[in-house]
């Protein structure tokens, strides 16, 4: 929600990801713990282990070099398998995956045939395509099926639910009423909103999910909007679900005219229903892919 709805809406010209938030907060975590001179008493070498650390995050750092066929800079060629152990660009199997579904389908109930035990215990290091890769048995078909089953019945049942893409609208729409009133202090004692922590990693490990309810009990006038709809959301009071559409062909709407969706909407009301009044501030439109 925060970097898909939230920083969008209140950045709109800030292309920024978790992932990117991940690398430098732990380039703060190094820092602000001079993590380097432990690294080095237990035999790393930091400038490199650090940059293979947020390589396994995000992929290679710094644009492909034209006509270079190796764009990691922490790990030589010869070690290509280890980066398709924490986010696998190749094949999407990769223990961030594992780590959610399990998470995940425990705490909504949702069964999680997938055993990644049994994946790790038959899957080598083979040489492919002039490359080392990280191979499963042929055997593991089946489980591996079970895997991206699983990712699709999360997908369905629960990161796509209606009902929760509301919710999150919803909060979106709560933090950026509260954007501008809100404070968190950051390095240097430089305040910071709730858009703008990202800019900054210690302000950033301040803005927990506790935002929420410091909004919610808040008594600051300036944020009764804002706290108005969260207090919807626990008593479920929440924006009606009107449907949903899928574009002819190969339609492709492009994220910057999402903003032009509703009113589209709006002036399509049938003539033959003039009493009804729908304004473009009546709708929010979600595209998903």
């Amino acid at each position: 929600m925060f970097d898909g709805r939230f920083i969008p809406l209140a950045r709109p010209d800030v292309k920024w990801t978790h992932e990117q938030g991940s690398v430098m907060m732990f380039e703060h975590l190094v820092n602000s713990n001079g993590l380097k001179a432990v690294m080095k008493y237990y035999g790393l070498v930091p400038e490199e282990d650090i940059c293979f650390i947020k390589e396994q995050i995000t992929g290679p750092l710094e644009s492909p070099i034209k006509d270079s066929s190796w764009p990691y800079k922490g790990r030589p060629k010869e070690k290509s398998f280890l980066y398709e152990i924490v986010a696998n660009k190749r094949t999407g199997i990769d223990v961030d995956k594992w780590d959610y579904f399990a998470r995940d389908c425990h705490h909504l109930g949702i069964q999680n045939n997938f055993d990644y035990k049994r994946f790790i215990k038959f899957a080598r290091v083979c040489e492919v395509e002039n490359g080392k890769r990280i191979c499963p048995r042929d055997k593991e078909v089946g489980n591996l099926y079970d895997m991206f089953h699983t990712r699709n019945s999360l997908h369905r049942r629960a990161y796509q639910h209606k009902i929760g893409n509301i919710i999150d609208t919803m909060i979106t729409n709560a933090f950026l009423k509260a954007d501008p009133y809100i404070e968190i202090t950051g390095a240097e004692g430089k305040k910071y909103h709730i858009s703008t922590a990202i800019d900054d990693m210690e302000a950033f490990t301040k803005l927990t999910d506790n935002i929420f309810l410091e909004i919610l009990y808040s008594s600051d006038p300036k944020l009764d909007e804002a706290r108005e709809i969260l207090k919807k959301i626990e008593y479920r009071h929440l924006y009606k679900y009107v449907g949903e559409t899928k574009p002819q062909g190969k339609i492709k709407i492009k994220r910057e005219d999402y903003k032009y969706l509703p009113k589209q909407i709006a002036d399509a009301k049938p003539d033959i229903l003039p009493e009804s009044e729908l304004k473009a501030e009546d709708l929010i439109v979600d595209v998903s892919s």
